[in-house]
């Protein structure tokens, strides 16, 4: 019963889904863009601007810093020295946390709080 089931689902799996396992299909996202915003701000596949950082270092773009891509693995990269390396997405930062004392109470607050992001 239990190879039915799975057999099922392979066959209902819809072809997003199966588009990265097989290697004659195209990638879901587009390629990552060094400096698409300027020195140091690179373009992710869905074209958020973005910055590597080391941690432990300020926050702000380093433009000196060549990163090495899954390095150490699929998403941990390196820089040139061998530190670990993050991305990091400037408006997430800026975005304001959720918390006991900061909730959204009615729709407009809630329709502020998405137009942010």
């Amino acid at each position: 019963m239990r190879t039915w089931i799975v057999l099922l689902i392979l066959l209902f799996t819809p072809s997003f889904v199966s588009a990265q396992l097989y290697p004659s299909q195209p990638p879901l996202l587009g390629p990552m863009t060094p400096n698409a915003y300027g020195p140091g701000i690179g373009m992710d596949g869905t074209g958020r601007p973005f910055y590597w950082q080391a941690p432990g270092q300020p926050n702000f773009p380093d433009p000196t810093i060549q990163p090495r891509i899954n390095q150490y693995g699929f998403g941990s990269s390196a820089d040139q020295y061998g530190r670990f390396l993050e991305p990091r997405f400037p408006q997430e930062q800026e975005r304001p946390a959720f918390g006991p004392g900061n909730i959204p109470r009615n729709t407009q607050e809630w329709m502020e709080y998405l137009d942010q992001k």
